[in-house]
């Protein structure tokens, strides 16, 4: 399993447009797993999603920047836990 590690984006970076993105893959999947955090009109938004099989593996909205950072930290540590015991089927099969 290949992890890509984000930067932590400040308040005034997401204000600006910038997403904080934790990519996640593994050597059978071709097309990774992504954890994002993004601020949009307002609202936190914290999704995770694989674009191949699964689609949107969740998607929160949180009013500030704590709890959205919280969710992207356990949604990151939950896909990282499940893949490396094979519980998500990246293969299709």
């Amino acid at each position: 399993m290949n992890i890509q590690h984000e930067i932590k984006e400040t308040n005034y970076n997401l204000a600006c447009g910038y997403v904080q993105r934790c990519t996640m893959r593994q050597a059978a999947h071709h097309d990774p797993l992504h954890v994002e955090l993004w601020l949009d009109h307002g609202c936190y938004n914290v999704r995770a999603h694989d674009h191949e099989l699964h689609g949107h593996i969740e998607w929160s909205r949180y009013d500030n920047l704590t709890g959205a950072r919280y969710k992207f930290a356990e949604l990151k540590r939950n896909i990282k836990s499940a893949m490396s015991k094979n519980l998500f089927n990246l293969t299709g099969e």
